[in-house]
């Protein structure tokens, strides 16, 4: 297996009214390149991070910040997933180098909430709450919050899969007694045992 290390970081902060997520992604990839003193030619591969359906963003899979920056990217692959998103996309990327698919992979994604939050207010809305969401299905549909989302995939698994509700909850009740064995730690105090 390869050694893999984070080798260069790209940071926009500050509201960023008038630019677009896409376009706040590739300057930050561009900061990134730079920041690692790699040039352009030598990403090969490129991940997305989106809060998709759920969070109300899109995917741009035809014109991405690969595409924008000029990337020879090898794939361009979006990971979605709330909360966990760079978690699952470093650990997605470090598959890629190992498989030799990639040299360098470039992991960006942009939430511009704030920035068009401000826009609202400034049309005389409150913000966040009249923001219309942008995706896959958002709020015509129902889709306004994480259970509503979230429910649609297990309806679809008991649908497709015949399981039930009971399963559904012998899940969180194994979830939660297997973190009750692992001793509690506080964040504020770390412990500096071995």
């Amino acid at each position: 297996m390869k050694r893999c290390a984070i080798v260069g970081m790209g940071l926009i902060t500050g509201l960023q009214e008038g630019k677009t997520s896409r376009l706040l992604e590739a300057e930050a990839a561009r900061l990134a390149i730079e920041d690692a003193g790699l040039k352009r030619s030598d990403i090969n591969g490129s991940m997305q991070l989106r809060r998709t359906g759920g969070g109300g963003e899109r995917a741009f899979l035809s014109d991405a910040y690969p595409r924008v920056l000029g990337l020879p990217v090898n794939f361009y692959y979006t990971v979605g997933r709330g909360g966990c998103l760079a978690g699952l996309a470093i650990t997605q990327a470090i598959s890629f180098l190992n498989l030799g698919i990639a040299d360098y992979v470039v992991l960006t994604g942009a939430v511009d909430d704030k920035s068009r939050a401000n826009m609202s207010k400034k049309q005389g809305f409150r913000g966040m709450s009249h923001m219309e969401k942008e995706g896959y299905w958002g709020k015509p549909f129902g889709d306004s919050i994480a259970p509503s989302h979230h429910s649609w995939f297990a309806s679809r698994h008991m649908h497709e899969y015949g399981t039930t509700s009971e399963q559904f909850g012998a899940i969180a009740v194994q979830q939660r007694e297997w973190a009750q064995k692992k001793p509690p730690r506080s964040f504020l105090w770390p412990s500096f045992d071995n």
